[in-house]
């Protein structure tokens, strides 16, 4: 997925109504002219400012506002971007949260999905 990402994309994030949104937000590896990077999309509805941050490396990469004021970016020129968090300034206050879209093993597998619609998934709080 390129840096640049369509306005319909975000504004289906906003409003709800992506299919998907593992597709746009959260961690994506980007290669160019040979190098490997990552962009971090977040879309934060009380957000003043966002910063992507690495704990292991000690830095913090300040996230842009894209098309609408609580959708951020952040292009990082890593090799390896592993278990970041994010850093949220909301008003007088901040905090520093895990980002869920990091975490990209599925959770529930079909049959997980299969039996929940049907009524008969007994054990979902194993996996939820």
């Amino acid at each position: 997925m390129s840096p640049m990402i369509a306005t319909e994309q975000i504004d289906r994030i906003i409003w709800n109504q992506h299919h998907d949104p593992f597709e746009v937000l959260g961690p994506h590896q980007l290669e160019q002219n040979g190098k490997t990077s990552w962009v971090v999309r977040a879309y934060l509805p009380n957000a003043e400012a966002a910063w992507v941050v690495c704990p292991e490396e000690r830095v913090e990469y300040p996230m842009q506002s894209v098309h609408h004021p609580h959708f951020f970016e952040a292009t990082i020129e890593s090799l390896e971007l592993a278990n970041y968090q994010l850093r949220i300034k909301e008003g007088e206050h901040e905090k520093v949260i895990y980002d869920p879209y990091a975490f990209r093993s599925p959770l529930l597998t079909d049959f997980d999905l299969h039996l929940f619609a049907e009524g008969n998934h007994h054990r979902i709080y194993e996996k939820l």
